[in-house]
């Protein structure tokens, strides 16, 4: 019938289903996906309707909250946009952003993703899920879709740090590979300078390829790292108690992780036989036991040198010597293993903030100044070709071959 004028139509309001999501009752055509997610996917049941005809709508049951996991899926699999996202609800036209199809880093299952970023802003705006059967299916879990604020909050470190006296200052790059070099080139003559590297599970392959490349050419005695183990069963098969996207790695590339070998390193930097430390991605306040605590920070205070790379403010920067300012897992190339064995690519989505650069940029510049002469690597490209040579798990392996959905390592 004929649409006479302002008078008849019939405008609902929206509403909150969640914290994150909008419902517009306006464009809903009632085909209760988002209902049967809750029912069929996650079994929670939080989604239901009420009322007939024009004032039917989607609601939550009583006495329950849209917080399940996997609840900001349901945003994707709306065919008519009835379900918003809350922070990008008016905020700009999808058309303008750009995509770019990676990893999440945000746990060890690996899920595939599709990052948006607004170039107008220069700021990540939403991450959504990318089909790969083998590894996430359809979905990704809120986690990992809204943990890319965190990465974009004010307490990023955007220029190399130096400590002066009893302060800090920033410094350049250049001032901080002399500094680097002056002071890990190679073992004090009495031979009792002894260095250890701290790595992390959050590095990729590539860049733990150049740490134990740095190690050799600097002498050092200890390399190490944490990892997290996957010690119950995956929530929804997708969320990994493991909370690092390269334990994997770390265990393909024979780095010492257990409990013993860390706590052999924390004996050694109280009892002062370790004087010069790097720490990369690491904050070891967070891994250390809070009966230790007084001791580390005594120890880390007595350093020759100590050198911290990370992207955000940690409690063992208070302590460096020297603090270099990296890229997160949405500003940098390389590849992660997940815990199937899975080797996946991560793709660069945004550039990093300032002066910062990727690990793996900084770990082949200190390389070089290492060395007599430039090293052969040139780029995650060129490292990963040497690494799969080397490295019996990434055999026969190389970026055009990984693709979009990864390769199984070998066994």
């Amino acid at each position: 019938s004929r649409f006479d004028g302002p008078d008849q139509k019939k405008v609902r309001q929206k509403y909150y289903l969640s914290d994150n999501i909008v419902y517009d009752p306006n464009r809903c055509i009632m085909c209760t996906r988002c209902v049967r997610f809750t029912s069929e996917v996650t079994k929670t049941g939080e989604l239901g309707y009420d009322n007939r005809g024009f004032r039917k709508r989607i609601v939550i049951f009583p006495g329950k909250k849209l917080d399940n996991d996997l609840a900001g899926n349901v945003i994707d699999l709306c065919p008519v946009g009835a379900l918003l996202d809350k922070d990008t609800l008016h905020e700009e036209r999808v058309w303008y952003w750009e995509f770019t199809d990676t990893v999440c880093s945000l746990c060890s299952n690996g899920c595939n993703i599709t990052v948006g970023v607004d170039p107008r802003k220069g700021r990540i705006s939403r991450i959504r899920p990318r089909f790969n059967n083998e590894v996430n299916g359809f979905w990704i879990c809120d986690r990992g879709r809204y943990g890319f604020k965190d990465i974009q909050d004010k307490k990023r470190i955007k220029d190399p740090i130096i400590r002066v006296k009893k302060g800090f200052d920033t410094t350049d790059w250049e001032s901080s590979y002399k500094l680097i070099t002056k002071n890990i080139k190679a073992p004090e003559q009495d031979g009792t300078s002894k260095m250890a590297i701290l790595a992390s599970p959050k590095l990729t392959n590539e860049e733990l390829f150049l740490v134990q490349n740095i190690k050799d050419a600097a002498n050092a005695d200890i390399l190490i790292s944490n990892i997290g183990k996957q010690s119950e069963e995956k929530k929804f098969g997708l969320i990994s108690t493991d909370p690092y996207p390269n334990t994997s790695g770390i265990t393909d590339f024979n780095i010492e992780n257990s409990k013993e070998s860390f706590a052999g390193l924390i004996d050694s930097l109280i009892s002062k036989e370790i004087n010069k430390l790097i720490v990369i991605n690491n904050d070891l306040f967070e891994i250390i036991e809070d009966s230790d605590r007084s001791k580390i920070v005594e120890a880390l205070s007595g350093l020759e040198f100590l050198l911290v790379i990370d992207t955000r403010l940690t409690e063992t920067m208070k302590y460096a010597h020297l603090i270099l300012p990296c890229a997160s897992f949405y500003e940098r190339e390389g590849t992660y293993t997940n815990d199937l064995g899975r080797v996946q690519k991560i793709n660069k989505c945004i550039d990093p903030p300032g002066n910062a650069k990727p690990q793996w940029e900084i770990l082949l510049n200190i390389i070089d100044n290492l060395g007599e002469a430039e090293s052969e690597y040139e780029n995650p490209n060129n490292i990963f070709e040497k690494l799969s040579a080397k490295i019996t798990s990434f055999d026969n392996m190389n970026y055009d071959k990984l693709g979009f959905m990864g390769m199984m390592k070998l066994s």
